[in-house]
């Protein structure tokens, strides 16, 4: 394929940077409440119904009252889960380090027990969170596959195999699907039979979930760029470089593209040119983590030796609004519901972990 790469400006009079090695602040007063489990936290929490669900590497997947945190049940999931929940109002699908796709129905009384439907067995491990679409459960494995498979009973709609492990969930539009791969490859397949369509190369892994806007799909690498790639054919349209590698997932909203990296730095790209508009230094590692973006402020969590936090910035001009301080690390993404943040972290120095919910105001 060929390859047309228009490198970012990164010229001091284009980018600015709005904040340099920032100390956390300890933010206690934001705190609502944390629930410790007997494993790290590294999967992103799922706010469905006044329900708080979230998976351990204590091997349980929990669900737990919103408001207060307390626990409403817990559920065996053979090995640690690292990925998210996807639900359709009834039941819970989810990954698991046993190989298995697990699909749950959610029990409807607050006292209830929650009902095993079906489990799909993949060849490996699975650290992705599934996408529902329609009647059809996606989902990747560290087998190298990515699943499609019916939400209603598990059974296999297709397959497609990479090169390498699937770490992320892939991105679905209306008749494709995007998704990254440790082969260093961001593939676009066709929906409903999982036909390849195009793939673009990199020079390291993909292990992203994609971002697509109109027709460009937003994507890093481990070799420390951001592309934005047409959706149509896979071609180039811009890449800029970034001080670390890009494990954190981009977003985009309003024409800028948020991102970070492994450095600890958070970037605004324009999505049109790749030009550099702001970036933000946080003083520790963005993981896995998606910008959030919500009335004008930017929320991201990071890790660092001995805890990690939360920042808050202000979109337009990267400038730090305020920060939270925890005592583990927030590795993935930070869900909002009712102006409460809700994340987990990995405890350094121990084996357990913690959810935590904590105030915007």
């Amino acid at each position: 394929m060929e390859r047309r790469t228009y490198l970012a400006s990164v010229s001091a009079g284009v980018a600015t940077l709005a904040g340099c090695s920032v100390p956390l602040s300890s933010g206690t007063d934001r705190a609502e409440w944390t629930f410790e489990t007997g494993g790290s936290v590294s999967s992103p929490p799922l706010v469905h119904d006044e329900v708080v669900y979230v998976g351990s590497h204590d091997h349980y997947l929990y669900a737990l009252d919103r408001h207060d945190g307390a626990e409403q049940w817990r559920f065996p999931a053979g090995q640690k889960v690292i990925g998210g929940v996807a639900t359709d109002g009834n039941t819970l699908y989810w990954g698991s380090f046993d190989w298995q796709v697990y699909a749950v129905d959610r029990p409807q009384a607050r006292d209830g027990t929650p009902r095993l439907r079906w489990v799909f067995e993949t060849n490996s491990a699975i650290s992705s969170t599934p996408v529902l679409d329609g009647e059809t459960l996606y989902i990747g494995s560290q087998d190298r596959s990515l699943y499609a498979l019916s939400k209603g009973d598990g059974s296999l709609c297709w397959s497609f195999e990479t090169g390498g492990n699937i770490l992320q969930a892939p991105a679905v539009t209306d008749d494709r699907l995007y998704v990254g791969s440790n082969d260093n490859r961001l593939y676009a397949l066709e929906k409903e039979s999982g036909d390849r369509q195009w793939y673009f190369e990199t020079e390291g892994s993909v292990g992203c979930i994609p971002a697509v806007v109109e027709e460009t799909v937003y994507a890093g690498s481990y070799d420390g760029h951001l592309y934005a790639v047409a959706a149509d054919s896979g071609e180039a349209e811009w890449t800029f470089s970034t001080a670390g590698r890009v494990q954190s997932s981009p977003s985009v909203v309003d024409g800028t593209v948020y991102v970070g990296d492994r450095e600890g730095i958070v970037y605004a790209v324009d999505a049109e040119t790749g030009d550099e508009l702001w970036q933000y230094e946080t003083a520790g590692t963005v993981w896995n983590a998606t910008p959030l973006l919500d009335d004008g402020v930017l929320y991201i969590g990071t890790g660092r030796r001995g805890g990690g936090g939360v920042h808050a910035l202000d979109a337009e001009s990267g400038e730090r609004q305020w920060s939270f301080e925890t005592d583990g690390t927030v590795h993935d993404s930070l869900t909002l519901a009712d102006e409460l943040l809700y994340f987990g972290t990995r405890q350094s120095g121990s084996t357990s972990g913690k959810v935590h919910a904590i105030s915007l105001g």
